[in-house]
């Protein structure tokens, strides 16, 4: 009988299907019961704490195999991929660097694209907290910055604790998070708009979400 599971922060859709045993992340976010989480968070990898994912009965499936010969099987489970955007505040992108993140004691690494953008392909099971090391001087061994990641827990752009998230990011500190507005939030937000050239409220309407999510990269 199919169950639900309650988000906890740090989760993604990738996480919870592996912690269930299945073999990718599609097979249960594309899966009928989930329909309606699939439309409020159309995106997987950024579900919000405390929304319900249903874990369907899993398939079983019948091998035939003979005797006394070696018998090959596969998993079709993929690795999480995350995708890292490096740069400094006032829009500085580092192309072409080389970057690191140290994930359970290993070190996986990278380099960054043309948009500053690196991508890393994670352990299939991993801690939701990793080192990463940037070498904005080529040709050094020694990394410029070594700064802390935490896997999964950035929140939706809809959520106040995602907007916060994404602004403290890109240099409009927001203190932190808070499901709660404040002052602090008001001002980064109003910084944030008119540096972007946008209309200057304080509120991050949709357009700024909007705006906020391309400069982030998601």
């Amino acid at each position: 009988m199919s169950k639900k599971h309650t988000v906890l922060q740090g989760e993604s859709v990738s996480m919870i299907a592996k912690r269930y045993g299945f073999p990718s992340w599609q097979s249960l976010y594309d899966h009928p019961d989930n329909q309606e989480i699939k439309k409020l968070r159309p995106d997987p990898d950024l579900i919000f704490p405390g929304d319900e994912i249903v874990i369907p009965d899993r398939i079983k499936a019948i091998f035939k195999a003979k005797l006394n010969e070696k018998q090959t099987f596969r998993s079709k489970a993929k690795k999480s991929v995350i995708k890292l955007k490096i740069g400094a505040i006032g829009g500085k992108i580092w192309a072409d660097r080389k970057v690191e993140l140290q994930v359970d004691g290993q070190i996986i690494e990278a380099k960054t694209d043309d948009q500053g953008i690196a991508q890393f392909k994670l352990p299939k099971r991993h801690s939701q907290k990793a080192i990463l090391n940037i070498y904005t001087v080529k040709e050094t061994s020694k990394p410029s910055y070594s700064v802390e990641v935490k896997l999964g827990h950035l929140d939706p752009i809809t959520e106040l604790t995602g907007q916060q998230a994404r602004l403290s990011a890109l240099g409009f500190d927001c203190g932190l998070l808070s499901p709660k507005t404040n002052k602090r939030y008001e001002k980064a937000v109003e910084d944030y708009q008119q540096a972007m050239g946008l209309k200057v409220d304080g509120i991050c309407g949709p357009e700024t979400q909007k705006s906020l999510e391309k400069e982030y990269g998601c």
